[in-house]
């Protein structure tokens, strides 16, 4: 397990969404554990965002993990692009 030895403050990533929502990545520290949580954000009666339970959070000891996937998925998706294009 990795846990920071400081607090820190990492503003959030957000990607929108229609209608108010957001994907958002963030670090988060929850219950001693300092997690990597990517997930969807709502807008609430009152205007507020807020969070879902519709996500996923991870040790941050596995972010390298994460930032591999989504890189091996991009030079995938690059492929399958140039592959359609040539078709």
């Amino acid at each position: 397990m990795t846990t920071l030895r400081v607090p820190i403050a990492i503003e959030p990533v957000s990607i929108e969404k229609p209608g108010g929502e957001q994907v958002r990545l963030s670090i988060e520290h929850y219950r001693g554990y300092d997690l990597v949580d990517l997930r969807l954000w709502y807008v609430a009666k009152g205007g507020e965002l807020r969070p879902s339970p519709k996500g996923v959070a991870l040790p941050l000891a596995r972010w390298p993990e994460f930032v591999q996937a989504v890189h091996t998925m991009d030079v995938r998706l690059s492929a399958a692009k140039q592959e359609a294009l040539a078709e």
